[in-house]
């Protein structure tokens, strides 16, 4: 089952100058490849705080480096994040897909366990905004050589926005796939400084455009 997003409680709060965010997702979500203040949603919050929404806090203890949908279905290891939302953030940003994808979980299971976790949330939370982030290609070749596509994992997450009435950013068009602009750390999977703050500006951009203010 799903149900429609309230688009207006995150522009609401925003314009309230207390947004709080709250992060469920991996290791790409978390940013641990660099130091704290220099991960995009350290930046996000710090943004939002200088300029106009001084009380925005960004709670990221559930982005989960090595975390996969399953990890936050009922009765899980990490559903207590999922069940923490009860608290009613005004936005919650979701980011799985590489876990999955390595693992080899199937597209469509994936997004059936993703559909569980949107639909716990709405139980627990109906009032949040929804937005949900595919995160940057995968660039290391010996991940790549031996997985399947990583672009039915996209399609699977546009998929759910569309069905849940929620926001979907891509961010694969930031980071093209070999790597050009030199974003990534040496493992290839995982963001350094300069890929950190281009996901910054890319989620800023797009969050101040659910907003009208982009």
């Amino acid at each position: 089952m799903t149900r429609p997003a309230t688009p207006g409680a995150w522009p609401a709060a925003l314009a309230a100058g207390s947004p709080t965010i709250h992060l469920l997702g991996d290791s790409l979500f978390e940013g641990g490849a660099v130091d704290p203040p220099l991960r995009w949603h350290q930046m996000l919050g710090d943004s939002f705080r200088s300029d106009g929404a001084p009380g925005t806090q960004v709670w990221i203890g559930g982005a989960i480096p090595g975390s996969a949908t399953a990890d936050y279905l009922p009765g899980a290891r990490y559903a207590g994040h999922v069940e923490f939302t009860v608290h009613h953030p005004s936005l919650i940003l979701l980011g799985w897909g590489i876990n999955d994808w390595a693992a080899g979980i199937p597209p469509a299971l994936f997004a059936s366990q993703y559909q569980q976790i949107i639909d716990r949330i709405r139980a627990l939370s109906e009032g949040s905004t929804l937005a949900f982030i595919h995160t940057p290609w995968v660039y290391n070749p010996d991940l790549t050589a031996t997985r399947g596509p990583q672009a039915p994992y996209r399609d699977a997450i546009q998929a759910l926005a569309a069905a849940n009435g929620a926001g979907y950013l891509g961010l694969e068009w930031y980071f093209p796939g070999d790597d050009r602009y030199q974003q990534a750390t040496p493992d290839r999977v995982h963001l350094n400084a300069a890929g950190q703050n281009t996901m910054y500006t890319a989620v800023r951009a797009f969050l101040l455009g659910m907003c009208g203010a982009a």
